[in-house]
């Protein structure tokens, strides 16, 4: 609803809470046996024509509203943005009508797409988004998208890696022998946060796993994440 509003003003979405409301909907952060891919095709494709409206917006002050990514794709394509080819998968994605979904249900009930293919395609335009100077880049990190645990990142960058290593439960692997220096704040800044906040998981500490947890986590394919 929002995106359909405006079509000379900005869409009131950041990019960190559109890499946030992605990567809750993906279904592989799901347990539940029953569960279809139609919220997750819906999300994502939503989400993608906001992402791309929001770098129309940067490039050309406006934006059609069209409902399918790739009618936006080649949008920014006639405006003389460099974009790269895509495969016949995510050809099938981009062409995805979001509006019509939900109408849709019987039929796109049964249809799956690869998380992959999806992660690919929104990696490659938010970085467009950060090149072409739509938001700063605080939500990429080492070329992949990162969630923040907070809205506002509480430990500074650097001096620890985090990963989500169960569900829930956030890991904090500290990096630096000064546990003090790596606040944004103070711990006590920290610790009120973590009693009054509104977040979604547990956050612990490794004091001494240092690389080797970290080496450890990624063999694992433990999610990275931003704290």
């Amino acid at each position: 609803m929002i995106d359909q509003k405006y079509c000379t003003e900005d869409i009131p979405i950041s990019l960190q809470d559109i890499v946030h409301a992605y990567n809750t909907s993906c279904f592989r952060f799901c347990n539940y046996s029953g569960y279809v891919q139609f919220p997750y095709i819906l999300t994502s494709s939503t989400l993608l024509g906001v992402l791309l409206k929001k770098i129309l917006l940067k490039v050309n002050g406006g934006y059609e509203d069209s409902h399918v990514p790739k009618g936006l794709v080649q949008s920014l394509s006639s405006l003389g943005v460099g974009i790269r080819s895509f495969t016949e998968e995510e050809i099938s994605f981009l062409k995805l009508d979001f509006s019509s979904l939900k109408h849709e249900w019987f039929d796109i009930e049964s249809r799956e797409i690869k998380e992959d293919v999806v992660d690919g395609i929104f990696e490659y335009f938010l970085k467009l988004a950060i090149r072409l100077g739509v938001e700063e880049p605080s939500c990429l990190e080492q070329g992949k998208l990162l969630r923040r645990v907070f809205r506002t990142p509480q430990l500074k960058e650097g001096t620890y890696r985090a990963f989500i290593w169960e569900p829930g439960s956030v890991i904090v692997i500290l990096l630096t022998k000064d546990e003090d220096s790596i606040y944004v704040e103070s711990s006590e800044a920290f610790t009120k946060i973590l009693i009054d906040g509104e977040y979604d998981f547990n956050i612990g500490f490794d004091h001494s796993g240092g690389m080797e947890a970290v080496e450890r986590m990624l063999r694992c394919g433990c999610e990275e994440v931003i704290v």
